[in-house]
């Protein structure tokens, strides 16, 4: 056991993520190394011929690359390859985390007092909650594969990092898709539970405040977007509104572009700065890769997903993350409620 964390903290272990794209009808699983980059370093890194994958946390100063060595693709493959790396690195215990009520309700009335102070105009509280079980090789395939069913529209995924750790999810948001010169990114923000009645301001507001930022930052390379309608996405018993934006881009401007998008107001506020540091400060835990982002390139072509719906992986069980836009018209129970719907969406399945 202490050989394998020496290992570990000399960076010999492999990665391995398993991935399902959005609509796909199969799987893919990526083994390497990665490597962290400065965000300066990541603005000139292109993709050779081969694929490429980067991941980010939510605020961090460093952008991790994935050198791929091998890549698989099937169903049965990427269940052998999943054995075979656990085989060699099992999951280790991670400690278990749930935010308490008290302090959720506290963070969402402090917003809304700055809010009303004219500060800002958004910020996303997310808390955690735990599923406290034994996790090994099969029910960790059992839920990835339950995931993939479930959820045909997300972007599922398993990454196994040696810094990180061991995460799963099924994303609903993308945040950017680029393809020859052309890119596309969702605005997604506001939530309703199939139950609730129609879309309210408050709602409507969270998704202006997001789109409002893209069209800036868009708009800040003189290039003029153009927004698609206000629609509706549903995700289980949750939906959102949603827009897609469309522009040109170059390919050598993608990465200094993405670093400026992320994190966006639908995972940290409005205005972003101040939002984010707000987050840093009172939030009360690392959200690490939670409302950070995964990419996978090809020269001519480039998806990046924002982490939601996830959860943090060990051999004891499950962390996972939910959020929620806070504005003055929040209420803090209802807030909860949508949190607890949101981390629903993966615990069924866990």
């Amino acid at each position: 056991m202490h050989h394998r964390l020496g290992m570990e903290s000399a960076n010999i272990q492999q990665a391995l993520a398993i991935y399902r794209l959005s609509d796909a009808l199969i799987p893919t699983a990526v083994v390497g190394n990665v490597q962290s980059l400065s965000l300066e370093s990541w603005d000139g890194d292109s993709p050779n011929d081969a694929l490429q994958l980067y991941f980010s946390q939510f605020n961090s100063p460093y952008i991790s690359k994935f050198y791929v060595e091998q890549t698989i693709d099937g169903w049965e493959p990427c269940q052998r390859k999943l054995s075979s790396h656990l085989s060699q690195y099992p999951l280790s215990p991670i400690q278990l985390n749930t935010t308490p009520k008290t302090h959720f309700v506290a963070e969402v009335n402090a917003i809304k007092s700055l809010i009303s102070q004219k500060r800002g105009s958004k910020i996303v509280a997310a808390r955690t909650t735990v599923i406290e079980k034994v996790v090994d090789e099969t029910s960790l395939w059992q839920s990835f594969e339950m995931l993939c069913s479930k959820y045909p529209s997300a972007f599922v995924f398993l990454l196994m990092d040696p810094t990180l750790g061991t995460w799963m999810g099924a994303t609903p948001e993308r945040l950017i898709e680029w393809k020859q010169d052309d890119a596309r990114i969702m605005s997604l923000a506001g939530t309703l539970t199939q139950s609730q009645a129609d879309w309210t301001g408050k709602e409507r507001s969270e998704q202006t405040v997001t789109s409002e930022f893209i069209r800036e930052k868009v708009e800040a390379l003189g290039l003029i977007p153009v927004e698609s309608e206000v629609r509706e996405l549903a995700m289980g018993n949750i939906r959102h509104l949603m827009s897609d934006w469309h522009f040109p881009l170059e390919r050598s401007l993608l990465h200094s572009f993405i670093r400026g998008l992320h994190p966006t107001p639908a995972v940290g506020g409005y205005p972003q700065e101040w939002a984010v540091n707000w987050i840093l400060e009172n939030e009360g835990f690392d959200r690490c890769l939670y409302a950070g982002f995964i990419g996978i390139e090809t020269p001519n072509l480039a998806n990046y997903q924002v982490v939601l719906r996830c959860c943090s992986v060990g051999s004891n069980g499950y962390m996972l993350y939910g959020g929620c836009g806070v504005n003055e018209a929040s209420d803090p129970e209802i807030e909860w409620q949508e949190t607890s719907a949101k981390m629903q969406l993966i615990a069924s399945y866990l």
